[in-house]
């Protein structure tokens, strides 16, 4: 029941955000160098700022919040190495190094600001890389966990980023994804296309035109977005890049995925 309340309580508070705004042209590049600009600007450095105050202490961290998702513990601990996909500030990848003193643990991201929270003496276990999550630049098959929280949503082609993921993956590794559920964000007319467009089975995503400036911080999170993230889409991606869905858990915006031992 509490969280079911929970749930309701992150669904209300979505709809009373602003709606996303639909992109209407062709050319996706100009979403991809907007965001890239805004990313490598120091407005985006705002939203780092707020990623560091949840590391105050652990009932508000990353590592809080991931502790009690489904089966988060359980695959950390059987992992060998994890790399935190997309780590923002680090502050996830920190606590990981610290809960796993004896695991490698590595992290990475493209922001100006990525890794802020990374100081000296930065955990002897833990390896930070300043890398897109389309070209990591780790090696083939080297991690038997990749954790993503809401990372997707951010990429304007996500299905690269679930193949670089599953690149790095070794055979039967996990790829954790968290994502959000953008479309309570969307206008009734997008919702009612996105609908039609899970119902007939459509790979193709709905894109959003991101409301950010590299002059000003995010008004709201996720005006940063790309397209309109949603489990139906990602899922479809998942198998098409050789995954196979091994949880799928709307009310913790959560897929895990197990690469396939071909």
């Amino acid at each position: 029941m509490k969280e079911l309340i929970r749930v309701l309580k992150a669904i209300l508070a979505i709809f009373q955000q602003s709606k996303l705004v639909s992109y209407k042209g062709e050319n996706l590049q100009s979403i991809e160098s907007k965001l890239r600009a805004f990313y490598q600007s120091s407005a985006s450095d705002h939203y780092y700022e707020e990623l560091l105050a949840l590391s105050a202490g652990e009932e508000l961290s990353h590592f809080y919040d991931m502790k009690r998702r489904y089966r988060f513990l359980e695959l950390c601990e059987q992992a060998e190495i994890i790399l935190d996909f997309g780590c923002g500030a680090g502050n996830l990848a920190l606590a990981l190094s610290n809960h796993f003193p004896s695991k490698p643990i590595f992290a990475n991201d493209i922001g100006k600001s990525a890794g802020c929270l990374l100081k000296e003496p930065i955990p002897k276990n833990f390896t930070f890389k300043k890398a897109s999550v389309l070209n990591s630049q780790f090696d083939i098959a080297s991690f038997d966990l990749v954790i993503s929280k809401y990372v997707i949503e951010h990429v304007v082609y996500p299905d690269d980023m679930i193949k670089e993921a599953h690149r790095i993956l070794k055979p039967n590794g996990y790829l954790y994804l968290v994502y959000p559920h953008l479309i309570f964000r969307a206008d009734v007319g997008t919702i009612l296309k996105e609908l039609v467009s899970w119902a007939t089975f459509s790979r193709k995503l709905t894109y959003l035109d991101p409301q950010v400036d590299s002059d000003k911080p995010l008004l709201e999170s996720d005006d940063d977005a790309a397209w309109l993230s949603n489990p139906v889409k990602i899922q479809r991606m998942m198998k098409d890049c050789g995954f196979d869905i091994v949880a799928n858990k709307p009310t913790q915006s959560l897929l895990i995925a197990k690469k396939r031992d071909f």
